[in-house]
């Protein structure tokens, strides 16, 4: 894996790797020192020294999983990028922008299916009645 990339859209491809790799090592159980310290490793190796990116993916994750099911997960995942170096002085300022996140998905979706076409039935309409019989065909064989 090459870290030579530079830019804000390195970056953005840095943290969706960091978010992943992070994502697969957490369980539903506590890890064991030998898979916390290659998550750790992993996750260490991919920030190549950038603990901003390491926050920016465990703050996301803690935001956006916020009320979820899979909250806990995200949280064992945020403690593996705190635990690789994430600097926690910025993982609020990611955690916020990952509640404006889901917000902004949330109400995208809400104006999605107000603008839906006009035979799509949605929740504010009666809904259609079922057909009561199945018409006969008029022919006979």
């Amino acid at each position: 894996m090459g870290r030579d990339r530079h830019g804000p859209d390195s970056d953005r491809l840095i943290v969706t790797e960091l978010s992943d790799a992070a994502r697969r090592h957490a369980q539903w159980r506590e890890l064991t020192e030998a898979e916390t310290a290659a998550a750790v490793a992993e996750l260490t190796e991919i920030a190549g020294g950038r603990a901003d990116l390491l926050a920016k993916a465990a703050g996301v994750m803690l935001g956006a999983s916020e009320g979820r099911l899979d909250e806990p997960l995200s949280k064992a995942a945020a403690e593996l990028c705190i635990a690789a170096g994430a600097g926690p002085e910025a993982i609020p300022a990611w955690i916020a922008e990952g509640r404006r996140r889901v917000e902004i998905r949330r109400r995208s979706r809400s104006a999605t299916r107000s603008c839906a076409h006009p035979n799509t039935p949605s929740p504010q309409r009666e809904p259609i009645a079922p057909v009561s019989r199945v018409r006969q065909p008029s022919y006979s064989l």
